[in-house]
């Protein structure tokens, strides 16, 4: 009885922060799915590291999203699948995932923290699969 007590009492909050996490990033990926630039721009630090093909800088919450925007008139989103999501030793949230667009599939970095019950991206990552 008290192992069983023991192994529930690790497994139930394991199941609990992944569930949380999941819920969390749930919409950031419905950001992406819809190609919304302005709805993503909610879930930006006020800087944001944005690396889009070959070009990398830091931006405003306000000029993240124009390059984000930038880039999905360019490259219309068809369906976002998430591939893995974790935390990092830092305690620091990550997603990564498959974004399908009209001119093909690009692989998707999503770098983020916890602050108040939501997602704060810090840095997007979007390269050619």
């Amino acid at each position: 009885m008290k192992k069983t007590i023991f192994i529930l009492s690790i497994i139930i909050p394991l199941f609990a922060f992944t569930t949380i996490n999941t819920v969390m990033f749930s919409g950031i990926i419905n950001a992406f799915k819809a190609g919304d630039a302005t709805q993503l721009s909610t879930y930006f630090d006020s800087k944001v590291e944005i690396s889009v093909l070959d070009k990398e800088d830091v931006y405003s919450k306000t000029e993240a999203e124009g390059v984000i925007n930038k880039f999905f008139s360019a490259n219309k989103p068809t369906a976002f699948s998430k591939e893995h999501e974790g935390t990092s030793p830092s305690g620091a949230n990550y997603c990564i995932g498959i974004l399908k667009t009209a001119k093909g599939p690009f692989r998707v970095f999503i770098h983020a923290k916890a602050s108040g019950g939501k997602k704060i991206i810090q840095q997007i990552q979007i390269e050619e699969e």
